[in-house]
């Protein structure tokens, strides 16, 4: 179904399902123009002589409401205005790219019709033209073959390092062996004792038995400190707890005497025995003055 804008001449191809029966009301995309566009049931008017061109505000003024009488001037009502006092409306012109768009699309729309109603394919559409031909890359840089690396010189193998210098104790050991050759005169013994190479070997090493002996002794030596200190220790660990012992004995005998009548009116039962020790306590307290004075007395 095709819409054509009354206002631009704009023309637009839609489905039929688009437009109800009743119609609708449409805007046209190019100039906001918006009418109302009948349905395919509506019945078609007939086509109406073509009048003059009346400008939208004034056929917009007929709908506009009768204003109230008693707003109403008094002065008279001017002559109504005619046709051929009103100028004429001038449309835009529209440029060049717009017309081409517009018979392009006129033109495909006439060739599509044509298509449909003589059964025939629709024109084959315009081959795209071939893409550009890629410049070809420029040799900035050209390769060279790298050259071969220079085989090393061989080099002379080094000499060893000479031996250490040896030892003298290892000396002295060496010399054991040495034997001192014989003078020119004495006939020379060519026979070659035969000592076995395991019995200088047993020379050399040191006698274990020795070494455990000496191991044994020194552990015995040891394990003998040990004991005797041990036993030093118990000696003074028992003197400790007897001196203890005797101190915590005598601060208990004071506490009875100091508190005796203190502990008499606590333990009744107890009574007689502790005033019977508060007695040989002052006994013993004069006799101990007497025994101090007389030597006090003899000294002077």
């Amino acid at each position: 179904m095709r819409l054509i804008c009354g206002n631009c001449d704009a023309q637009y191809e839609v489905e039929v399902d688009m437009i109800p029966p009743e119609g609708r009301d449409v805007q046209c995309s190019a100039c906001s123009h918006v009418w109302f566009e009948p349905g395919s049931g509506a019945p078609v008017p007939a086509p109406a002589a073509p009048g003059p061109v009346v400008p939208r505000r004034i056929a917009t003024a007929s709908f506009r409401p009768a204003p109230d009488a008693q707003f109403e001037d008094d002065e008279p009502d001017l002559p109504p205005l005619s046709d051929a006092d009103l100028p004429p409306l001038r449309r835009a012109p529209l440029d060049d790219e717009m017309l081409a768009i517009l018979r392009e699309e006129a033109e495909r729309e006439t060739a599509a019709r044509a298509a449909d109603a003589f059964g025939a394919a629709p024109p084959a559409e315009e081959d795209p033209a071939p893409p550009a031909a890629t410049p070809e890359p420029q040799v900035i840089f050209a390769a060279q073959p790298m050259a071969e690396p220079e085989p090393e010189p061989e080099t002379a193998p080094r000499p060893f390092p000479p031996p250490p210098p040896s030892r003298p104790e290892e000396e002295i050991e060496e010399a054991r062996f040495i034997e001192e050759p014989p003078p020119a005169d004495e006939p020379v013994d060519t026979e070659v004792p035969k000592v076995p190479l395991r019995a200088s070997r047993r020379d050399l090493l040191p006698d274990i038995e020795q070494i455990n002996s000496t191991l044994e002794s020194t552990s015995q030596t040891e394990f003998a400190a040990g004991e005797a200190l041990s036993a030093q220790a118990g000696q003074r660990s028992g003197f400790a707890r007897g001196f203890a012992l005797m101190i915590l004995l005598a601060l208990l005998l004071a506490v009875l005497y100091l508190k005796n009548d203190d502990l008499q009116a606590a333990l009744p039962a107890a009574g007689p025995a502790l005033s019977a020790y508060a007695d040989l306590v002052d006994q013993a307290r004069s006799g101990l003055a007497r025994l101090v004075s007389g030597f006090l007395g003899e000294g002077a």
